[in-house]
């Protein structure tokens, strides 16, 4: 005989399975724009060495020195 309290607490109940989704959605998204953000954050960095050592290269190349 089952009762109806141990089939609310089971781990596959309607509640525990929707809390459980949400959280697996919401754990998803944050490593998402997580790792987004870290993208975007090193290719900005690369681009700034990248523009700062042509600036310079340019300007020293201008003045005689390369």
């Amino acid at each position: 005989m089952v009762r109806t309290d141990q089939i609310s607490s089971s781990p596959l109940s309607g509640e525990n399975y929707l809390c459980f989704l949400f959280f697996k959605s919401a754990s998803l998204n944050f490593f998402f724009r997580f790792f987004s953000l870290l993208l975007v954050l090193a290719n900005g960095f690369s681009l700034l060495l990248f523009l700062t050592n042509s600036f310079l290269r340019v300007s020293l190349s201008d003045l005689g020195f390369l």
